[in-house]
C-alpha cells in the first residue's frame, strides 16, 4: 500500500513538474520572441512608412508649393501658412502607400529559435517561430510646422509629417498591438524677408 502511494505521489510530482516547466518555457519563449519581433517590426514598419512618403512626394511632381505667403505694400511678409490642399494630397497618397507597403511586405515576421534562446553562436540559425502581422484600422498622419530664425531677415520654415500605424502581432493564442510612429521631413525652406514675430513660437500650427 505504501509503495503504491509513493508511486502515485511521484507520478503527480512529475506531471506537475512537466506542467510547470512547460508554462515557464512557454512564457520565456513568448517574452523573448515578442521582444525580438518588436524591434524587427519597428525597423521594417518605419522603412515602409518612409518609402511611402518618398513615393507620395514623387507622385506630387517637381517643386510643389508648400508655403503660401502674402506681402504688404512695403514688400514685408504679412501672412505665412502651409499649403493645406497640397498637404492633404500628400497625406492621402502616403496613407495609401503605407498600407500597401505593410500589407504586401509585412504579413509575417520570422524569428530564429537560436535568437530566442539567446545563443550568440546560433543567433540566426535553427527553426523559425512565425509571427503573423495584421493592421489595426488605418494608418494616420498629421503635420507639424516649425518656424525658426536663421539670421537677419532669414527664416527657416520646416514641415514635418508624422506617420503612425497600429500593428497586431499574433503568435498562436497570444497577440500584442504595437504602435509604430515616424517623423518625415516634407519640406525645408529658407524664407528671405521680415517675418512677423507671431510666427516664432517654435511650432506655429499643426
Amino acid at each position: 500500500m505504501k509503495k503504491s502511494l509513493w508511486k502515485t505521489l511521484l507520478i503527480i510530482f512529475i506531471v506537475l513538474l512537466l506542467i510547470f516547466s512547460f508554462v515557464y518555457f512557454d512564457k520565456l519563449v513568448r517574452r523573448e520572441t515578442f521582444g525580438l519581433a518588436r524591434m524587427k517590426l519597428k525597423n521594417e514598419a518605419m522603412l515602409a512608412m518612409e518609402q511611402a512618403g518618398d513615393l507620395a512626394l514623387s507622385e506630387i511632381g517637381a517643386h510643389p508649393e508648400f508655403i503660401l505667403t502674402e506681402r504688404d505694400s512695403d514688400g514685408r511678409i504679412s501672412y505665412l501658412t502651409s499649403n493645406t490642399a497640397l498637404l492633404n494630397d500628400i497625406a492621402s497618397l502616403t496613407l495609401m502607400h503605407t498600407q500597401e507597403n505593410i500589407s504586401s511586405r509585412m504579413s509575417r515576421i520570422e524569428v530564429p529559435l537560436g535568437a530566442i534562446l539567446g545563443s550568440s553562436l546560433f543567433s540566426n540559425k535553427g527553426p523559425v517561430v512565425p509571427i503573423d502581422i495584421y493592421m489595426q484600422g488605418f494608418a494616420e498622419t498629421d503635420f507639424i510646422t516649425e518656424v525658426k530664425s536663421a539670421g537677419i531677415n532669414q527664416t527657416w520654415y520646416r514641415i514635418y509629417m508624422n506617420i503612425s500605424v497600429d500593428l497586431r502581432m499574433v503568435m498562436g493564442a497570444y497577440s500584442e498591438i504595437q504602435r509604430i510612429e515616424t517623423q518625415y521631413l516634407l519640406n525645408e525652406s529658407l524664407i528671405l524677408g521680415h517675418v512677423p514675430e507671431s510666427y516664432f513660437a517654435g511650432i506655429s500650427d499643426k
